[in-house]
């Protein structure tokens, strides 16, 4: 499977999910399992929190030469952030005491699944933004001053 096909399989899962999630459409409540219960969303969400990271490293191989050492850094930290995403549905059950990450009378537990939650999006959008501002300094603005004549 090409890169290009990696990335395209990546958009559309994190692409879907999220406007599941966003809408709160009922398909996220289906039960893939009744007991225990498993909603449909939260399996659609771990996809998600493992392709978006896997998503950036094949955004950035087909689009740019960051260099090799902002390759190795990111592919670092968006490899820790797939770990991240992959553990994400054991972490919510040992936290809620559930498959579903329902955290009723338990707060603290809830806000610290759920700022890990965002950690986990955030990294990898983080890191996306700033391959995507490398790549496009590389293909407009240095491309253009070699492009210019030089003056003398």
């Amino acid at each position: 499977m090409s890169a290009s096909s990696k990335l395209l399989l990546a958009t559309v899962m994190v692409v879907l999910t999220g406007i599941l999630l966003a809408s709160g459409s009922s398909l996220i409540s289906i039960p893939l399992l009744e007991d225990p219960y498993v909603p449909l969303g939260n399996v659609m969400t771990w996809f998600a929190l493992i392709f978006l990271p896997w998503g950036v490293i094949q955004f950035y191989t087909v689009f740019g030469n960051l260099g090799r050492v902002l390759e190795v850094i990111y592919g670092l930290l968006l490899r820790l952030a797939m770990l991240g995403g992959t553990a994400w549905p054991f972490i919510g059950r040992y936290l809620s005491g559930n498959w579903a990450n329902n955290f009723e009378n338990i707060p603290q537990e809830s806000a610290l699944f759920w700022t890990y939650s965002r950690y986990m999006v955030m990294t990898s959008l983080a890191i996306f933004v700033l391959a995507l501002i490398q790549i496009l300094i590389q293909r407009f603005v240095l491309k253009n001053k070699e492009e210019e004549e030089p003056f003398y």
